[in-house]
């Protein structure tokens, strides 16, 4: 996991589970444009990439010039790794091995580097909703910050 996978988390808001289920071929970065399209989920059967939370949870989300810079130069680097066979059906986010990263990992990985930090302790999700109140903060409309998040128009 790079630093655009917890920017995206960060910054856009995004799911754990949406994270680890984005693939190359989700992200338009002429367009500057990342589609939610899949989750990756763990099931008996192992890792298999399912339809998002809900039908809001389904959606497309402009990229800021900075998270477009980021994501090149992940690609670029995942390109070049040896012996793996780079595809736009990849996933966007892998372990070194090239498998693609399950949202448990994301959450230990995430756990780690907070303890490291030596900052007060925040889990994953709270990302998710830090993201949510400074878009709010910034001045952005409930509906448009409900649509970026996936969330159902109203509760």
């Amino acid at each position: 996991m790079v630093a655009g996978g917890w920017w995206l988390v960060a910054l856009r808001g995004l799911r754990r589970g949406e994270v680890a289920g984005l693939r190359w071929v989700d992200v338009d970065l002429e367009r500057r444009e990342l589609t939610i399209a899949h989750q990756l989920v763990h099931t008996d059967e192992g890792l298999v990439l399912c339809e998002p939370k809900s039908a809001a949870s389904r959606r497309t989300l402009a990229l800021d010039p900075e998270t477009v810079r980021l994501l090149r130069r992940h690609e670029r680097a995942q390109r070049r790794l040896p012996g793996e066979r780079w595809l736009p059906t990849s996933p966007l986010f892998t372990l070194g091995s090239g498998a693609p990263v399950q949202r448990s990992y994301l959450t230990h990985r995430f756990r780690k580097l907070v303890a490291a930090s030596g900052l007060p302790p925040v889990r994953l999700h709270d990302l998710r909703r830090g993201a949510a109140t400074l878009a709010l903060a910034s001045g952005t409309e409930l509906k448009v910050v409900r649509a970026r998040w996936g969330m159902p128009a109203s509760c």
